[in-house]
């Protein structure tokens, strides 16, 4: 009996290692737009509570990235720096609307990869300064990879 469980135990670990639900990406595809679309299946937390998804949208006519955070207040002053380099967002989108705000920052591609690719990633948004969580920036490589695999 204890061979049984043992067994079965080491199966489920193995299930477990080989599809991790922290490192998931969905992706969809949008039926209006033909965009296929590639996010952070879990919403990761960064210091003041603050709730972070990376997200890629790819389609014929434009190759969006973005990090959305929630509970920001919706502020619009947002300061980006990925290795004590300055990354300037393309745009900032703020919805007040969402239960504590929700700031959206749209990055470039060369920005977005910078930023997956750095040691330490620094943000403030408004009054709010923070690291970018390692768990985000994991996200960022697989929608990379998993774009690029896809195209």
């Amino acid at each position: 009996m204890i061979r049984y469980v043992s067994l079965l135990l080491v199966g489920l670990l193995g299930l477990v290692a080989a599809h991790p639900a922290s490192g998931q990406i969905i992706v969809t595809k949008n039926a209006n737009t033909g965009e296929t679309i590639y996010m952070s299946e879990t919403l990761r937390r960064a210091e003041h509570k603050i709730m972070i998804r990376a997200i890629g949208r790819i389609g014929d006519e434009r190759r969006e990235w973005a990090l959305t955070f929630r509970s920001t207040d919706a502020q619009s002053a947002v300061t980006v720096t990925a290795d004590g380099t300055p990354i300037e967002p393309q745009r900032v989108s703020t919805d007040g609307e969402t239960p504590g705000g929700m700031t959206t920052i749209f990055l470039s591609g060369e920005a977005f990869y910078n930023i997956a690719q750095a040691s330490e990633v620094r943000l403030q948004i408004g009054d709010r300064a923070f690291t970018l969580p390692t768990q985000v920036k994991d996200d960022m490589q697989r929608i990379l990879n998993r774009s690029a695999s896809d195209a």
